[in-house]
């Protein structure tokens, strides 16, 4: 929407000096609505966004219920190709070559859900992320930053999965606390590196 734009461009100027500074990457969910909210940053900061296809919303994209009642028909995201054509500053390079990014995924299980948060997860911890964003932020940045536009219910599975330090999908406090988030707001978590002694820590919210 209009609002929303505005919105995102208000957080954008607000945000692009101190993520100049700490050289931040930025990397987004594959869905629209996010990467209209990362278009506000990558112009701000004149940076390319990484597609993460791990990090779309909770329950996906999927079509209308099926008339036996069982379940849902199956939507399709973007290609490669459709989403650099409507997105140009997006990286592609995680997402598969070929064909829609959530191909056979159709609406999302709990289960298939907590999986996936799991597994974003660990690629916000693994040493090859962190290596990437201390690479881009250059050597002399002490405190570089990944910046992640997602959605709300998809950032509260992720704040608990990373707080917990769960490595296994039953080590996560699933339904203990919620964490919620408004449009475009900015939260700061510490994610320590995988094998790390250091604790992950929430700034704020």
């Amino acid at each position: 929407t209009a609002a929303g734009i505005t919105q995102a461009q208000s957080m954008a100027a607000g945000l692009r000096d101190v993520l100049r500074e700490a050289g931040a990457v930025l990397a987004c969910s594959p869905m629209k609505r996010a990467l209209r909210t990362a278009q506000a940053l990558a112009e701000a900061l004149s940076a390319p966004v990484l597609v993460q296809p791990d990090m779309f919303e909770v329950g996906g994209i999927y079509g209308k219920r099926r008339d036996d009642g069982k379940g849902f028909h199956e939507a399709s995201g973007f290609t490669p190709k459709e989403l650099k054509s409507e997105f140009a500053f997006a990286d592609t390079s995680l997402l598969p070559p070929e064909g829609p990014w959530n191909a056979g995924i159709g609406k999302e299980s709990v289960a298939d859900t907590r999986a996936r948060t799991l597994r974003a997860t660990q690629w916000l911890r693994s040493k090859a992320t962190h290596d990437m964003v201390r690479r881009h932020a250059g050597g002399d940045k002490s405190d570089p930053r990944l910046v992640v536009v997602l959605h709300s219910d998809l950032i509260d599975l992720i704040m608990k999965t990373v707080l917990a330090q769960a490595t296994e999908v039953d080590q996560v406090p699933w339904n203990q606390f919620q964490v919620i988030t408004d449009n475009t707001s900015v939260s700061e978590l510490l994610v320590p590196v995988e094998g790390a002694d250091a604790r992950p820590t929430l700034e704020y919210v």
